[in-house]
């Protein structure tokens, strides 16, 4: 279902992203993904040159480095965050403070290059029809989830905020065959690289992409949640995004170009996930189940 504004926050909130709460469905908004595509329907046929190699995606890659140690789990050094240190965001929210530690707890933990992207967050304690919310510099969350999925749903919806208020290009550049509604996406937005091995615009894949191309049914629906599953799956189930990669082409390059481009060639190491893939992609992965590993949380780059 389409949505064209969130009365709760008022019309000033642009750039909204939906994850539906109910039953994984897909909901959208009007105006940009940011904003949510209703202009993504006229689409762009012509195809981006990049291609992704079905054989090996690695090959290019030094030959003393096979996918088996690309993807291999780098030591980390355990340091707890101090609790009183919120982020500014969060520590303004008003919101309960088990929900202000495990955001701040989440969000520290991840690399520092966008971690300040996020401006304004909120979480409402009444059942939200959407469960998680989030745009270039917003982040709306339901309260009434668990908080182990609280808590995944904050990893997600920051793969949005990452996405569309961090990794942006400029309008020196030319426009891409992506956009985000009718907002131009520009060729030097890094966030481009990630989005070729699956798609040739927003909303319409390549034409050998297979359901298995993706790390769950969700981020099949476009480039976007293609993008913020991929992240939360990093992140919060990286032992099977890995063990897939080693079978599936279009899922190594995604990876590799999380690992690569947004945690500097690192991996994390705060969670360890439950989930067994089994030949067929989860709907949801803010649903799966994870351990969190409190005392290997790193709070990076402070």
């Amino acid at each position: 279902m389409r949505t064209t504004s969130l009365s709760f926050i008022g019309a000033a909130v642009l750039g909204i992203v939906l994850l539906n709460m109910q039953d994984g469905s897909v909901a959208a908004s009007q105006s940009t993904a940011s904003h949510r595509a209703v202009q993504t329907a006229s689409l762009l046929s012509k195809e981006v040159a990049v291609e992704v190699p079905k054989e090996n995606v690695i090959a290019k890659r030094e030959s003393d480095q096979p996918l088996r140690r690309i993807i291999t789990k780098a030591a980390a050094s355990p340091a707890v965050i101090p609790k009183q240190r919120l982020i500014a965001s969060i520590e303004q929210a008003d919101i309960q403070d088990a929900h202000k530690l495990i955001a701040n707890e989440a969000l520290m933990s991840l690399p520092i290059k966008c971690r300040g992207t996020l401006k304004n967050f909120y979480v409402k304690y009444e059942k939200q029809k959407h469960r998680g919310l989030a745009g270039k510099s917003v982040m709306i969350l339901d309260g009434t989830v668990p908080l182990e999925e609280f808590r995944a749903l904050f990893v997600h919806e920051s793969g949005h905020n990452w996405d569309l208020g961090c990794l942006t290009g400029t309008a020196d550049s030319e426009k891409s065959s992506f956009s985000d509604g009718d907002e131009a996406i520009y060729k030097n937005d890094p966030s481009l690289g990630f989005y070729q091995i699956s798609w040739i615009t927003s909303s319409v894949q390549r034409s050998n992409s297979r359901p298995e191309d993706f790390v769950s049914g969700y981020a099949s629906y476009d480039i976007f949640e293609d993008f913020a599953e991929s992240f939360v799956y990093f992140v919060l189930q990286n032992d099977v995004f890995a063990t897939r990669a080693q079978e599936n082409a279009a899922i190594a390059a995604k990876y590799i170009w999380m690992k690569d481009v947004l945690f500097d060639g690192q991996v994390p190491q705060i969670a360890t996930g439950k989930s067994v893939f089994k030949g067929k992609a989860p709907w949801d992965v803010t649903k799966l189940k994870y351990v969190w590993n409190a005392d290997q949380v790193v709070a990076r780059n402070e």
